[in-house]
């Protein structure tokens, strides 16, 4: 996300009165791949989100590992599996993100969180361009129709890799199942 979305996610955080703040995302670009953790954009978002007045104990990373393709759902996918790691139920999200993105975003982590679970989302407009006249800016034309097509692949034609998709959907753990195994 960019800086002004990170921004909007703070301003939404401390107007939600949320129990908590997830930062998901995966390499940062231009690193060559998944380092360590650090060099995610779950960490980068995380200390912007310390700079703009979240407290740290507050936000929580869930990096995703995934550089190339899918990169939105293998950052819920990391989000659901690292609730399910630290037994974490979850029955509502609301994800921020930017507002092109925002339909695409809500379809991708209905699919990896799972029907019993409510996805909601705030869209965060680009302040570069005016959202309700985005076809007179070159950002918009692109972001738009970019992601129109993009959100038309993730309706219609996405199956996720088998890697992301071998795991159950977030649920509150069975009481008499070992999380161990």
């Amino acid at each position: 996300m960019h800086e002004y979305a990170i921004r909007g996610a703070a301003a939404e955080y401390e107007r939600g009165h949320y129990r908590h703040l997830f930062r998901t995302g995966g390499p940062i670009i231009g690193k060559g791949g998944y380092i360590i953790d650090f060099f995610t954009s779950a960490s980068v978002a995380a200390d912007l989100l310390k700079r703009a007045g979240i407290p740290g104990e507050a936000i929580q990373i869930a990096p995703s590992r995934v550089i190339d393709r899918e990169r939105t759902y293998s950052a819920v996918v990391a989000l659901r599996d690292w609730c399910r790691e630290h037994h974490t139920p979850v029955h509502s999200i609301n994800v921020v993100t930017e507002a092109a993105h925002a339909r695409r975003t809500r379809l991708l982590y209905q699919k990896a969180i799972g029907r019993n679970v409510t996805v909601g989302v705030t869209a965060i407009s680009n302040p570069d361009y005016n959202p309700k006249q985005w076809w007179r800016y070159s950002d918009g034309i692109r972001e738009v129709i970019g992601e129109s097509i993009a959100y038309i692949n993730a309706k219609f034609f996405f199956s996720p890799s088998a890697s992301l998709s071998d795991k159950e959907p977030a649920q509150p753990p069975p009481a008499s199942r070992d999380m161990r195994q």
